[in-house]
């Protein structure tokens, strides 16, 4: 493995340990303040990433990453989309 490809593994071993902390942080939050249907969405998320990313075919991993990227970047995009919407009112 090049280094070039060494630090891109971990950067992206870096991402996905902070999603997850983050999506626990934040369901734990929505969780407190009675926003339930974002806490569910959150730990949705969490478990369908790492389902994703852990099952499947090796040959595979590549797209199943991918996958993995969307559902989590679809969080954030509906988390900040949320917030946004909650501003403008």
């Amino acid at each position: 493995m090049s280094w070039h490809g060494a630090v891109h593994e971990a950067g992206f071993v870096l991402t996905q340990l902070s999603f997850l902390a983050a999506g626990v942080v934040l369901a734990a939050r929505f969780g407190r303040s009675h926003q339930h249907g974002w806490a569910v969405a959150c730990v949705a998320s969490i478990i369908g990433a790492v389902s994703v990313a852990a099952l499947g075919d090796p040959a595979r991993l590549a797209l199943r990453l991918v996958i993995s990227a969307a559902l989590e970047l679809g969080l954030v995009s509906a988390l900040a989309l949320g917030s946004l919407l909650q501003r403008v009112r």
